[in-house]
């Protein structure tokens, strides 16, 4: 699968037959900037206590905390939690908007149902969707804590499918990350998108 550009999205949604579009946040509607780099004696620290020093120096953060969501998170749910939600908290430095993906969404929230699912925290869903003003235009935003594990887990896009009674066929998940987003919707058995919003 190979990552294609906010245009190709667009043209591609509305081409078709979806009416429920669910999408990822960081990477797909903004690009949020974070200073991840507070995060590296954490993630030293959370290999050691689960014993992957060695997976995390030779595959590197990207790969671990791949890792450590897919084995370790129900065991390790509020060390990853906090230390993800530090990082967010305290180096938000702002962001990049994808004014395409943004305008398309504030341009069609009547005739399209759109929704968020996201592996950021709450603080920074609200601050961002608060500055961008799009709050009306989502039907749900669903955050890492409204859920028991985030994705590539498909619990978040159940929810949203279960609880506006959506159909399959007609629910289309929208991100960046093949391992998370596109993962996530294959297990729930929807079609996804993969997108690059720097393309």
């Amino acid at each position: 699968m190979f990552k294609r550009d906010t245009q190709e999205l667009i043209e591609f949604i509305e081409s078709s037959e979806y009416t429920d579009i669910i999408f990822d946040f960081d990477e797909t509607i903004v690009q949020l900037l974070i200073d991840w780099s507070y995060l590296k004696m954490d993630r030293e620290q959370l290999a050691k206590t689960y014993k992957q020093e060695s997976y995390l120096k030779e595959n590197g953060w990207y790969a671990f905390d791949k890792m450590m969501v897919e084995k370790y998170w129900e065991e390790g749910k509020k060390d990853l939690d906090k230390m993800f939600s530090a990082a967010e908290d305290n180096h938000f430095m702002g962001m990049v908007e994808n004014e395409l993906l943004i305008e398309f969404i504030k341009n069609n929230a009547r005739q399209y149902n759109f929704y968020v699912l996201s592996n950021n925290t709450q603080n920074t869903l609200h601050k961002v969707i608060t500055e961008l003003e799009m709050n009306k235009c989502f039907h749900i935003v669903l955050w890492r804590d409204n859920v028991s594990a985030p994705k590539p887990n498909p619990e978040g896009i159940n929810a949203i499918i279960t609880s506006q009674k959506l159909k399959k066929e007609n629910t289309l998940m929208v991100g960046d990350s093949e391992w998370s987003d596109i993962a996530a919707a294959n297990r729930a058995e929807i079609d996804s998108f993969l997108i690059d919003m720097h393309l």
